[in-house]
């Protein structure tokens, strides 16, 4: 379908669909962005989102609440709403934002990722749950 999409808005030429990857291709996929948007339904603490901050490029997120320890205004974009009017419109904030303010806000959003975020605390919460249901189930 979004193929289709892409092909329908003649976006071909500018749009790259990556196949699946693995942990180092999609950090190099990561550090060749100009941006990376990530608008989920539903989720908790995107270890992807960590990931690109941990690159340093500049991160677009859906209006969900995430974890406030890592993705704030200050280390992250959010859209408004899920309508590609609202992602347009903070694509263009990030586009016209100076490269300076660009490098102030990924410098946080690098050491925000750092300093909190836990792939293993955050595996041992989802392995509680399970082991949990399992108890009672």
């Amino acid at each position: 379908m979004i193929q289709e999409l892409i092909a329908e808005l003649n976006l071909t030429e500018k749009v790259i669909i990556h196949p699946a990857q693995d942990l180092p291709g999609l950090v190099a996929c990561y550090k060749n962005a100009d941006v990376v948007v990530m608008i989920p339904a539903s989720d908790g603490t995107p270890v992807s989102g960590s990931e690109v901050m941990l690159a340093r490029r500049p991160l677009v997120i859906g209006p969900l609440r995430y974890d406030e320890d890592i993705f704030t205004t200050e280390t992250c974009w959010q859209t408004e709403a899920f309508t590609p009017e609202a992602l347009a419109e903070t694509l263009y904030t990030i586009y016209t934002t100076d490269q300076q303010q660009l490098k102030t806000v990924t410098d946080k959003a690098f050491a925000a990722s750092y300093a909190h975020a836990d792939y293993e605390k955050e595996v041992r919460k989802i392995e509680a749950l399970y082991l949990g249901m399992l108890e009672k189930g």
